[in-house]
């Protein structure tokens, strides 16, 4: 087992696929990082222990081309005003 560290707007399942090449590791990536959610983010410079890879071929690829997936939205996304944002009963109420 390896260690890395998160980068900004990584989840749970990003850092399975960077680091086993699936995420099918996601939940021996909780397992052995104690701290981590599956329903969230990852704080950014955490430091990650690695699971161990499942696909060789994709965890390669990843490698090899430096690629770090970062899908989880960030806070310039999530927060802005009008319908796209608004939340059903908290931040208007339908009557």
């Amino acid at each position: 087992m390896g260690k890395i560290t998160a980068y900004c707007n990584q989840t749970c399942f990003d850092l399975a696929l960077q680091t086993s090449g699936s995420i099918e590791a996601v939940f021996d990536l909780i397992a052995i990082n104690p701290g981590l959610q599956l329903d969230g983010q990852v704080a950014e410079a955490v430091e990650i222990r690695t699971p161990v890879v499942i696909n060789q071929q994709i965890y390669d690829y990843y490698t090899r081309n430096a690629i770090t997936p970062a899908t989880g939205l960030g806070t310039a996304v999530t927060t802005g005003d009008g319908i796209g944002y608004w939340i059903i009963n908290d931040d208007f109420i339908v009557q």
